[in-house]
Order: C-alpha cells, then structure tokens, then sequence
C-alpha cells in the first residue's frame, strides 16, 4: 500500500492517514455481530484484542517504514 501511495503521489497528509489507517486493529464491532448473527463470541472477543496488542507494533513500524520508501 505504501508502495502504491508513493507511485501516485497524493499529498503527504493523505498518505500519512492511509499508512495509519491501514495499520490500525479490527473493528470492535466484530463480537456483536458473531453475537447477533450465532457466531463464536468468545473467539470474536480474543481477536479485537489480539489485534488490538499487536497494532501496539504494528502502528509504528508501518509510519516507519513510510518513512523509509
């Protein structure tokens, strides 16, 4: 995505949103749908929190490397 961002070039604070967004966890709405819609909520719980921890990483690395390219 970044790659595709730089080869357009749009201004530096869209890309910059882009490159945030895109890092950014899953939508905490994913256990009320399991829960509306019979799912696993238990499971649909452990994911927004897993990808919650790991944007803690992820986040960084992504403004990082737009930084680089």
């Amino acid at each position: 995505m970044i790659l595709i961002l730089k080869f357009f070039e749009f201004d530096i604070m869209i890309e910059q949103v882009y490159v945030i967004y895109a890092s950014l966890p899953v939508a905490v709405l994913m256990p009320i749908l399991a829960q509306k819609y019979g799912g696993d909520i238990i499971f649909g719980s452990k994911i927004v929190v897993t990808t919650h921890l790991i944007s803690l990483i992820t986040i960084p690395i992504f403004v990082w490397l737009y930084t680089v390219i």
